[in-house]
């Protein structure tokens, strides 16, 4: 009886090590922040970066409820990459920048806006030679993938429902004054709001949908889709405007739709306009 429990306690042992084993062999794989959820923290700014594992998915107009501009659907797969936790912030931004631009506002926790696309290359050139790591803007189709939860088909950033976005989104509600507002729900600000107000997507990313636009690297073309390579598009190689990506707090709830896509002026700058950043490994 006695050889029989500790042969009993032995194999218990050994498939306990092999479990343990697994894991640590998981947590070592390039895909393990994605189901543990922690994100890198910079050190220089504080900014948080979540890993997002590549993959392919169907990016554009999945529901059929957009316009042109968002169709074809089209087959993308994207390569692993980190991107923001928050939309940058203005306290991230005076670490790297200090107050060079004109209206810029001190509250710490706003996500940063009056930003054009020069500006933010100045940003991220300098927050790169700061902590000798890379940064850049999304590509559309990493915002895409990252807004959609790696992919999946989402109608806004985490959730489905119109009738939810209040949970998940700053956008033109009760709290607006413009007569597009959606008066029965209420996300509890007229403008922005601190970034981390609302719940998250799939992956822990924060106001993909509402708060501010975003921009992104690619220069926009309505067409674009039609011609789009499969693996990693980077936009077409010149254009007159920059594409914006997410909504913001005075947009109805079709502009926080994952795939809406329209084009801006990079040189604009605007208070309902901000960005978040990639970074590479």
């Amino acid at each position: 009886m006695n050889r029989v429990r500790s042969l009993f306690f032995i194999i218990i042992l050994m498939m306990l090590t092999v479990i343990l084993l697994l894991n640590v062999s998981l947590s070592e794989g390039a895909g393990s922040s994605l189901f543990t959820n922690i994100p890198y923290r910079d050190p220089v700014t504080g900014m948080e970066f979540l890993f997002v594992e590549g993959g392919c998915f169907e990016m554009g107009d999945t529901y059929r409820e957009g316009y042109f501009a968002e169709r074809p659907v089209h087959s993308v797969c994207i390569d692993n990459f980190y991107i923001g936790k928050y939309e940058v912030t203005h306290a991230e931004w005076r670490v790297i920048m200090g107050d060079q631009l004109p209206h810029s506002e001190s509250i710490d926790s706003l996500p940063k806006s009056n930003v054009n696309h020069e500006d933010i290359l100045s940003f991220t050139a300098k927050f790169s030679q700061r902590t000798g790591k890379k940064f850049r803007l999304p590509t559309e189709a990493e915002w895409e993938y990252a807004c959609r939860s790696r992919g999946m088909k989402e109608r806004f950033s985490g959730f489905n429902n119109k009738n939810q976005i209040f949970l998940y989104a700053n956008f033109c509600d009760v709290n607006c004054t413009y007569d597009w507002m959606t008066g029965d729900q209420n996300d509890g600000h007229k403008d922005a709001a601190p970034v981390g107000s609302y719940k998250p997507n799939g992956l822990g990313l924060y106001d993909m949908s509402g708060n501010v636009w975003e921009w992104v690297a690619d220069w926009f073309d309505e067409e674009y889709y039609k011609k789009s390579p499969k693996n990693n598009p980077r936009g077409p190689h010149s254009g007159r405007d920059r594409v914006v990506r997410g909504g913001c707090w005075l947009n109805s709830p079709n502009y926080l739709r994952c795939s809406y896509r329209f084009g801006l002026n990079p040189l604009l700058r605007e208070t309902d306009i901000g960005f978040r950043v990639v970074m590479e490994k």
